[in-house]
């Protein structure tokens, strides 16, 4: 965080342009920057109108509108320390520096900004009617020209102070108009949402919030919601700025809306989740896809491999089982797609080298088959319908359409003739989408969410900007913990998020929400307790299970909760009395009984439990967990023999855990085979790993003390076989 950037949150939390102005002057003072004429002017004016209001007060004289006059010093040092905050940002920052040489001046000249994009649709719709012959060179003309303006009003929007009302309604209606490129406004809507998240205008989420209210193109809709979302400032920003809490007011109140910002959220989790997302499929999915198909890759470039008769002969099944196989990966692949992850991040991440992704504006321009920069492309594709199947069907998002027609192109001379003539198939692209689905809100979010992660992840001047989804470096671009959002009706999608949150494992985030949208309902305590159990917390989770069964005394889910936290925290008899209703509930639910059979051997129940568990080994002998269960009931219950014998088969099985070594020793012990206990102690010990080693005996000994003393073992015995046991290990 920059000096200008805490003096502007000093600012909005202690509302004080006095402290303001001085810290302001100290920093520049101090840490000497290229600063304009025109900025220096701005401070002057302002520091010597707040001297003046100062001057009045002291020399006595009353003033009605003092507090007004106050508030509007405020917002002009606010809007000051944004721009000064923007200066420091060129100065020092590549991007932005780079940025700013751009003819930033541009913005500002409404009339040119507004001809040049109307212009060049209207030149295309005159060309259009032209022969083609005449028309070609002159449409490459004006897409090499339209590319450069478009790139300089980018990166001048990218690098623009704080906005007057009158830019924000000059570009509000822009993006919104039907007479620009849907393309075009797509991308100047990324641009302003990188200088908001950079620096917060009022101004700029105010035009993001009405083309998302009021553009009926969904591209132009959702990259505007994207970027409110991410370029919403902390709470406190209304104290200076009121009209904060009004947008805030208007996005909330419309249930759609809600549910969008929901779904969005939970997108943004699924982007995160990419990396992983890349693992499972590399590890678990591509093998098999490679093993059944017909192709080898050498240097030379790819290569199909001959069928081999003689394995026709020997399994004439083996195309369709090969087959079989590829269509189930693929489905596997598939769902995961449609369950929302990135599944193509791993593969394109690798395909961003490309010298068309040195141009910042190009990582986030919608996909365009009359790019410049696949010119090339698209000459050697002159016969195909790749590049027109990559835009309507290629189930990527724009980022990686680029990257694989450029990809396409550079192996294009060394695929076969037959891959060759694929290129003007469908199949091409591997299972396509349909559409109907690339046109919905949900999609075109998800979409471009994934063209934002690759640019914040690959960028080569990524460490220029703050990732949005690395929510613990930058905790506030997790819009749904942003206070502002407290007490307004999105709480009512707080809960589903929660359990998106739960089952995603996301408990630091899940807490922050929990925290921001505080409530007693039953549901919300539910997700809470939940949320402890999972942490380890037992004793909250009890209380907490114990609150929601006050108010769901039937909850099944509540008491299955109250049973495992109950049994975790020691108390087993509270875990006996719901594990026994649970299973009054679900008579034939196995897991139920075998739980409730393990809370009452510890509860002192034993021999009631040893019965119930013989039932089930009876009828299940190869359960590993039945067998471990009835084990430790008999040897609490003191039959040695019988339970030795359940030990031996499960610390003989390759599946054995670390508790059967540590239990079976117990019966070795017991029984007074010394010599073998120690060596399952020490089996126990290298299953745990070497972190464990230096203490996990001793403090196993001491929580089952009680056990040991029933067999007549006390601490002095404890003590030598820890000894025993790490002699040799």
């Amino acid at each position: 965080m920059s000096e200008i950037n805490k003096i502007g949150r000093k600012l909005i939390g202690e509302s004080n342009v006095g402290a303001a102005i001085r810290r302001l002057r100290a920093v520049l003072t101090e840490n000497p920057f290229v600063v304009s004429g025109v900025l220096r002017q701005r401070l002057e004016n302002l520091e010597s109108d707040y001297q003046r209001m100062c001057d009045f007060m002291l020399h006595g004289y009353r003033d009605d509108q003092r507090e007004e006059v106050y508030r509007s010093l405020l917002r002009r040092m606010a809007d000051l320390l944004g721009d000064f905050e923007l200066a420091e940002l060129q100065a020092t920052n590549a991007t932005f520096g780079t940025a700013a040489k751009n003819h930033p001046d541009l913005t500002d000249d409404y009339d040119t900004v507004r001809q040049m994009l109307e212009g060049y649709v209207q030149n295309l719709a005159m060309l259009s009617l032209e022969p083609e012959e005449q028309a070609e060179s002159r449409l490459q003309t004006l897409h090499d020209e339209h590319l450069k303006q478009l790139d300089t009003l980018f990166n001048g929007l990218l690098s623009s102070r704080q906005w007057s009302s009158g830019k924000k309604s000059f570009y509000t209606e822009l993006l919104l108009s039907p007479t620009i490129d849907n393309g075009d406004a797509a991308l100047l809507i990324s641009a302003v949402m990188l200088s908001a998240m950079a620096v917060a205008d009022i101004a700029k989420l105010e035009m993001l919030f009405e083309v998302y209210r009021r553009a009926t193109d969904e591209i132009r809709r959702q990259r505007a919601l994207v970027g409110l979302a991410f370029a919403l400032p902390d709470k406190d920003f209304n104290k200076i700025f009121p009209e904060y809490d009004q947008l805030v007011e208007q996005l909330c109140a419309d249930e759609p809306t809600r549910r969008e910002l929901l779904e969005l959220q939970k997108q943004i989790f699924l982007c995160m989740d990419a990396d992983r997302d890349h693992e499972t499929i590399r590890r678990d999915i591509m093998p098999t896809i490679i093993k059944n198909q017909n192709i080898r890759i050498t240097r030379f470039g790819i290569e199909e491999v001959e069928e081999d008769a003689l394995q026709d002969i020997l399994n004439p099944d083996a195309d369709d089982e090969k087959m079989e196989e590829l269509e189930q990966t693929i489905q596997r692949m598939m769902d995961m797609q449609r369950s929302g992850s990135d599944i193509y991040f791993g593969g394109f991440s690798q395909m961003k080298r490309f010298s068309f992704f040195y141009t910042t504006s190009n990582w986030l321009m919608p996909f365009n088959v009359e790019h410049p920069g696949l010119r090339q492309v698209a000459e050697k594709l002159k016969n195909s319908r790749f590049l027109q199947l990559l835009l309507d069907r290629g189930p990527f998002c724009d980022s990686d359409k680029y990257s694989f027609a450029l990809a396409m192109s550079s192996v294009l001379d060394r695929l076969p003739e037959n891959m060759r003539e694929l290129l003007n198939n469908e199949d091409a692209l591997g299972p396509t989408m349909e559409e109907v689905k690339t046109r919905s809100a949900a999609y075109i979010r998800r979409m471009y969410l994934q063209d934002l992660y690759r640019f914040f992840r690959l960028f080569p001047q990524k460490n220029d900007f703050q990732s949005p989804f690395d929510y613990e470096k930058s905790p506030e671009f997790f819009f749904f913990t942003n206070p502002i959002f407290s007490g307004t009706p999105l709480a009512t999608q707080a809960i589903s998020l929660e359990r998106f949150l739960l089952k995603k494992k996301q408990y630091d985030a899940l807490m922050r929400v929990l925290h921001n949208f505080d409530s007693d309902t039953a549901e919300q305590q539910m997700i809470e307790a939940s949320l402890a159990l999972r942490r380890g917390n037992y004793r909250d989770a009890q209380q907490l299970f114990a609150r929601v069964l006050e108010k769901m005394p039937d909850d099944e889910r509540a008491m299955h909760g109250m049973a495992r936290a109950s049994f975790n925290c020691g108390d087993y008899a509270t875990a006996t009395q719901y594990y026994e209703k649970l299973l009054s509930l679900n008579p034939e639910n196995a897991p139920y009984d075998l739980n409730a059979c393990i809370a009452k051997i510890h509860n002192g129940q034993a021999e009631e439990a040893v019965q119930r568990l013989y039932k089930h080994y009876y009828e299940r002998p190869d359960d590993k967990n039945v067998c471990r269960a009835l084990a430790w009931g008999l040897l609490v219950q003191g039959s040695l023999e019988q339970a030795d014998k359940l030990y031996d088969s499960l610390v003989s099985d390759a599946e054995n855990t670390a508790a059967d070594c540590l239990n079976a020793g117990y019966c070795k012990w017991f029984g007074n085979d010394v010599e073998a206990a120690v060596g399952l102690f020490r089996r126990y010990l290298r299953l745990l790993g070497k972190q464990a080693q230096n203490h996990a005996l001793v403090n196993d000994f001491k929580s089952d003390a009680e056990l040991l003393q029933a067999h007549g073992i006390g601490r002095t015995e404890m003590l030598l076989m820890d000894d025993l046991v790490r002699r040799e290990v």
